[in-house]
């Protein structure tokens, strides 16, 4: 996706992400979301704007699997591994990013 040369969105996965925003009603499914959103990461370095490859869409898309996932459907084993607290049931977004490395 691209626009006079400059790229609209770092990562495809924002592109499904917002195409699943729009179609899916949340809460979306943990495991797609998690998914999703360690691509965007990935993708992005983790939403750096000192790389400059993260777009505004790519945030959005970050926030909105944030805010309208079902965290809480992840297997215990996954929230192990990522280290999720029980009072705020969302993966932290630099964690997430730094075991993926």
């Amino acid at each position: 996706a691209f626009q006079d040369d400059k790229a609209l969105v770092s990562s495809t996965c924002t592109l499904i992400a917002e195409k699943l925003q729009k179609a899916w009603h949340p809460p979306f499914p943990a495991s797609i979301a998690l998914l999703l959103l360690g691509t965007i990461l990935l993708d992005t370095v983790n939403l750096s704007p000192e790389v400059g490859k993260v777009t505004r869409r790519d945030i959005d898309a970050v926030d909105g699997l944030l805010r309208n996932t079902r965290w809480t459907r992840l297997s215990d084993h996954a929230w192990s591994i990522l280290d999720i607290e029980e009072a705020d049931p969302r993966p932290d977004p630099s964690k997430l990013f730094n075991l993926l490395q």
